[in-house]
């Protein structure tokens, strides 16, 4: 940071800091980037990079799966909300999930947690809906402490947009699998490509990016016996 650079890449910058080292580290990203400086950041630490950034990449197994502003990210990889209704009376818990089963779409998930005198609903349901359903929870004579929204976050996405059809992790390739290590390594270069054509566009780029925070997240599981050619992709990665 000496020569004052106008792109910044970092590496895990929170990783094992203690709360109040990570509090200080997050304004010190929001300083740089108040001043009009580009921030490429690589972490895991999801909820602490939704909380400070504007643009958002999600790599896995050396592909960009997702790349926008965090909004809309946010948007195209959580269609759903998910709400929670806090009863005052756990014993009618299964009583309030079948009364809301009843008002919800197919596509809709209701759960309840008696320990927690909750019921969950993950739903694309509209405002004026949702409204309909807890005035039907009132009118049966059902106390609700509270009926609020528990917002997404990039946990939620990342596990969304990591999961293939049959709803499990995606999974890299790798030599092993048939491919030779030369399309192997080709293969997990593109996520770091990604990364530095980013780097590039911001530095030759006629206008400055004031203040444009663009976090990365690269992560890539593996099965046990592809441990060497893990460990290659994720120094491609990085």
């Amino acid at each position: 940071m000496l020569h004052d650079p106008d792109v910044l890449i970092l590496d895990e910058p929170a990783n094992g800091l203690d709360p109040k080292a990570r509090i200080e580290m997050r304004e010190i990203l929001l300083n740089l980037a108040s001043m009009g400086k580009t921030l490429i950041v690589t972490s895991h630490i999801l909820p602490e990079l939704s909380r400070i950034c504007n643009v958002v990449a999600i790599i896995t197994g050396g592909v960009l799966r997702a790349f926008g502003p965090l909004s809309s990210v946010m948007k195209d990889l959580c269609p759903r909300q998910t709400f929670e209704v806090q009863l005052i009376d756990a014993s009618r818990t299964d009583q309030v999930v079948d009364l809301v089963k009843r008002q919800a779409d197919q596509d809709d998930l209701v759960t309840g947690s008696a320990a927690e005198s909750v019921v969950r609903i993950q739903t694309t349901r509209s405002e004026a809906e949702l409204a309909q359903m807890l005035r039907l929870l009132i009118t049966e004579g059902i106390d609700v402490a509270q009926f609020r929204e528990v917002p997404s976050d990039l946990e939620d996405a990342f596990i969304n947009v990591t999961k293939d059809a049959t709803g499990g992790p995606i999974q890299p390739k790798f030599a092993s699998d048939g491919e030779s290590a030369e399309e192997d390594l080709a293969a997990t270069a593109v996520g770091a490509a990604a990364v530095a054509e980013l780097a590039e566009d911001a530095i030759a780029a006629d206008e400055e990016i004031d203040g444009d925070d663009i976090f990365i997240d690269s992560s890539s599981e593996t099965p046990d016996d592809g441990a060497e050619s893990k460990s290659n992709d994720s120094e491609v990665q990085a």
